[in-house]
């Protein structure tokens, strides 16, 4: 089952971008941290090079080679500027993913809600359906057995289904068939009154 995040990313735009753009905020932080560690590494790795040959060459007597140091710490710095600018971006890409659902919360409920209804109606409707179609495919079968026999059968479903019993593994239960059903329906009525008692909770601001 989707989380209610995915479903929001799912029909509503404005959220879906707006994730989005957090996902590439936090894609770019972890590139920028993994840059300054890099960098890091290299630059220990370049001042223990340059006093290795500064100290050669103090004590061949010969000119010193150009550091390399400072320009990877000149990058360094530069790198760590990246590195905050973008840990502040992602931070502000998350806030905003959050501000979203207040900032639209009287319109996505609506919608919500009226999804909500379109669901229970397909759910009602599809539990209906199953249950006619189990009906008439005992008819069905029976007449199949009549006309291949010449004589009448009572071929059907079992008044009782087995039903895996919760926590035993393999032990296994039978309920009668009308019980299912009307297990079904009362599923449905709980997760509907769930829906109504729903408070309204303000926002916070």
């Amino acid at each position: 089952m989707s989380s209610v995040y995915e479903t929001l990313a799912e029909r509503h735009k404005p959220y879906r971008q707006a994730e989005e753009r957090h996902r590439r905020a936090l894609e770019a932080q972890t590139q920028a941290d993994e840059r300054v560690e890099k960098l890091e590494r290299e630059l220990r790795d370049a001042e223990d090079r340059d006093r290795q040959q500064l100290g050669d060459a103090l004590i061949d007597g010969a000119k010193p080679a150009a550091a390399a140091a400072p320009k990877i710490g000149e990058k360094l710095e530069q790198a760590k500027t990246e590195q905050q600018a973008v840990a502040y971006a992602a931070s502000r890409a998350g806030e905003e993913l959050d501000r979203l659902p207040a900032e639209n919360r009287d319109a996505w409920l609506r919608q919500a809600k009226a999804d909500f209804q379109q669901a229970r109606g397909d759910y009602e409707a599809a539990l209906e359906a199953w249950i006619a179609a189990r009906e008439r495919l005992a008819v069905e079968a029976s007449l199949v057995g009549f006309l291949a026999t010449g004589q009448e059968h009572s071929i059907g479903f079992a008044a009782r289904l087995p039903v895996l019993v919760s926590g035993v593994a393999g032990l296994r239960q039978e309920v009668p068939a009308a019980d299912v059903f009307d297990a079904l329906r009362s599923e449905l009525a709980d997760v509907e009154l769930d829906v109504l008692l729903v408070k309204r909770e303000p926002v916070a601001t």
